[in-house]
This record gives structure tokens, C-alpha cells and sequence, in this order.
């Protein structure tokens, strides 16, 4: 071993034990679990949901919150497993699942077999985005799918018709033109000052939609990455000249006045998740949701988080108890959903969720929202071991064509050679 990782595995051991600060369970010498929680805090109701299962269970929970972000996060883990001391339950990102064959996370398969699981009751997409290589290394929590969040009250003010959201009945109602057309009415300078006061879109969409929408991949048919392929080149085009042509989004090359994002009131639409809905929840003016626009396809990117084992965990037993609970039992999962602010993977826990958001937002169309996750319509993120740099370098190009630096295809070209290495 070398001295660099022997103090680097020391440092980890002191960072492990320090940072378990909520420690749960009444009996210092129970069995114990170490969790590592996906998320920057717990909140009461999980905290609390945590603490019941310590309790009923006669186990002493250590619950790590994640540090950083979700690659420091991961990291962490990795670093926990190299340095011996591994978590034994840890809250992953379906990014995470190819990792598994670098013997971090256990196989769940033996232990559904044996105990007659049933993931039928799960979103199928949210199990398959867990299994590699016929093996299935996490049971799914929850799911979130990004839509467009728009300013109903923008909206009406423009003369625009609400946004779709019935993928299958509204044909071709919602095409990308149509999307260029609503933001630039909705983008506006009131006062002429050469600033604009409203944006139609508040940030570009992420690079990772650009290949679906337009009826791609980023991986070919010989499942190697090819981002000069010509769904990825046209969308990552298409999205630039919202900013470069149309001037209808927060970018460099648009001059504006607007702060505060979507919840301003100042902002037609902006792409997001089901969280977005925790950020408005003081707001005085009318919001929902809809489909993405179609290109040559209307497709969307389907997020899975789940509970995974440690493969060198020495309470497995409990593990896995705990990981049942807190995907499948009400008591448990629900907080999970809370503090993630994403639906239940559990179907017979999803619509009770539903139900209780539409309650506490009633201005979502929330049943319309979430029943995309049951299309097929929702390809699953192409990750790799390696993403983390896949998708730096594809962030970086993709600045380069949407600032003007470059056009795509040449960008992406640059890239491309990198990018298959690290496949």
C-alpha cells in the first residue's frame, strides 16, 4: 500500500466516524448499520422514520447525510469500501449501478429470490436502471421525470394555449417550433431598454436531451458512444439558437433584467423535475406542467435513486431488511419520497403520493405529470464508470456551441475521441 492511500484511508476513517452525526437506536452495543443518505440532510420526518425502524428493529443506525454533490457522494463510497469500512446501505443514483462490477455494491438477486420479492410492484423502468449484467444491485425508491413547468398566468397574458401533456393524443400540437414560437412571445422588454424584463425559458436543457429529442442516442447500435451522431449534433444545435438566434433564454449572449429564476413570475417556462414544486410553494401566480416539445420524437429522461448493499457489509441481514422497508412500507418509504422530493418507485405507494400532492398543489396536473413514467417513452440515462468525465467534456462542449465558440459538429468532433476512451 502505498503512503499516499495509507494517510488517504486514515483521513476517510476519521471522515466516516466523524460525520455520522445522526446516530439512531437506544442500545450503543446493538447491531449496527452504517447508511449513507443521498441527500445533504434527513429532515424530521425521515429522521424520524429512521429512528422507528432503529427502534423496532433493536439496531443502531449511523445515517450519513451526502457531502458535496452526488460524484463527492459517490466518491465517498468508493473511498469507504477501498479504505475497509464500507457503508452497509447506501442511498445511490442509478449512475452508479456499473460500479457493480467493481465488487462495491452486492448482488440483491439471491435475497429477492429467497424471500419471493416481488418487483412487479416497482415502475419497471426504475428496476432495470439497477441491473447489470443480469444482476440487480439496488431496489428503486423513487422516480422523477423532467417536464416543462410553465407560467400559466405568462401564458394566458401571451395568447397561448396550455401545454400538452397526453404524449399518445396531441400528435404534433407541441412541436419544437411551436416551443421556439411560445418562448419568443413570452420574451419581452417592457420598458426598451434593450433588456429584456421576461424571459420565455429560464435555462438551456441539459445536453442530455438533445439526442431523444431528435430520435437519438448518444450510444449506436454497437452500444459504443458516438456524439457526432446527427440527433446529437442537430439538438445540441437546436438548443443553442435559442440563445444565439431567438434570444428567448438566460444565456451570455441575451441581455436581460430577470432574477430569481422561474419562481420570479418573470420566467414563461423552465425544464425541471418534480422538486421544482418545492420551490414554489409561497407563489402567488398559476403553474403547471406539460410535455417536453417534440423534435422528430417526444422523449424525456426517466431518474431513478434506490437503496443498494455494500458487498463487504457485515449486517446484511439487517441490510436488506432495511432496504425492503424503506422502498416498499408506507411509514418508511414515504418519507423517503418527501425528502427527495421525487415520487415512490412502489406503484401501490405512487398514487397515494399523487394524491397527497395534488392536495397540497392543486395547480399541477400531477396524475399527468407522473403517468409518463408508465410509457415507455422515457429511455433510461446511458451512464458509464466513467460518466462523471463523459459529462464534463460534454458540458464543456456544449458551452463552446451554445456561447457562439463553435459550431456543434465541430465541438463535438473534438470531444468524441476522448469520450470513447473513457467509455
Amino acid at each position: 500500500m502505498s503512503r499516499l492511500f495509507g494517510v488517504r484511508r486514515s483521513l476517510l476513517v476519521a471522515m466516516v466516524v466523524s460525520s455520522m452525526v445522526v446516530s439512531l437506536g437506544k442500545n450503543v452495543l446493538a447491531t449496527s448499520l452504517q447508511v449513507a443518505w443521498g441527500f445533504s440532510q434527513l429532515g424530521p420526518e425521515l429522521e424520524a422514520a429512521f429512528q422507528r425502524f432503529a427502534d423496532a428493529n433493536g439496531i443502531e443506525l449511523n445515517v450519513v447525510p451526502r457531502t458535496g454533490s452526488w460524484a463527492n457522494h459517490y466518491e465517498r463510497l468508493l473511498l469507504a469500501h477501498l479504505g475497509g469500512v464500507p457503508f452497509d446501505v447506501m442511498f445511490i443514483d442509478q449512475q452508479y449501478v456499473p460500479t457493480a462490477v467493481q465488487q462495491v455494491f452486492e448482488d440483491l438477486t439471491p435475497y429477492i429470490d429467497r424471500d419471493r420479492f416481488s418487483l412487479g410492484q416497482f415502475i419497471p423502468q426504475a428496476v432495470t436502471a439497477f441491473q447489470w449484467k443480469n444482476a440487480q444491485y439496488a431496489l428503486p425508491a423513487v422516480v422523477n421525470n423532467n417536464a416543462i413547468w410553465y407560467n400559466v398566468d405568462l401564458f394566458s397574458a401571451a395568447g397561448l394555449a396550455t401545454i400538452p401533456t397526453d404524449p399518445f393524443t396531441v400528435g404534433d400540437s407541441w412541436s419544437w417550433d411551436d416551443f421556439v414560437n411560445a418562448a419568443r412571445r413570452l420574451t419581452k422588454d417592457h420598458d426598451g431598454d434593450g433588456r429584456f424584463d421576461e424571459l420565455g425559458l429560464w435555462t438551456l436543457p441539459p445536453w442530455l436531451h438533445a439526442p431523444w429529442l431528435w430520435d437519438g442516442d448518444w450510444v449506436n447500435e454497437e452500444g459504443r458512444p458516438d456524439v457526432t451522431a446527427t440527433p446529437v449534433v442537430t439538438g445540441i444545435t437546436k438548443f443553442a439558437e435559442l440563445g444565439l438566434v431567438h434570444q428567448v433564454v438566460r444565456a451570455p449572449t441575451v441581455a436581460h433584467s430577470v432574477s430569481g429564476g422561474f419562481a420570479s413570475g418573470r420566467v414563461g417556462m423552465i425544464i425541471y423535475g418534480m422538486t421544482q414544486a418545492m420551490q414554489l410553494q409561497t407563489i402567488e401566480w398559476t403553474y403547471s406542467v406539460g410535455l417536453l416539445p417534440k423534435g422528430t420524437s417526444r422523449d424525456t429522461v426517466f431518474y431513478s435513486d434506490g437503496f443498494a448493499m455494500a458487498r463487504e457489509s457485515k449486517n446484511k441481514s439487517d441490510g436488506w431488511t432495511l432496504i425492503k422497508a424503506f422502498t416498499t412500507a408506507q411509514e418508511y418509504a414515504l418519507p423517503v419520497s418527501s425528502a427527495a422530493a421525487c415520487l415512490p418507485a412502489y406503484i401501490p405507494l405512487h398514487r397515494f403520493y399523487l394524491a397527497q400532492q395534488a392536495q397540497q398543489y392543486p395547480s399541477v396536473k400531477w396524475h399527468d405529470f407522473a403517468n409518463a413514467q408508465f410509457t415507455g417513452r422515457l429511455p433510461v440515462l446511458r451512464f458509464s464508470p466513467n460518466f462523471s468525465q463523459i459529462d464534463t467534456l460534454m458540458s464543456q462542449a456544449y458551452s463552446a456551441v451554445t456561447s457562439g465558440e463553435k459550431p456543434a459538429i465541430t465541438a463535438l468532433s473534438e470531444v468524441q475521441p476522448l469520450i470513447e476512451r473513457l467509455y
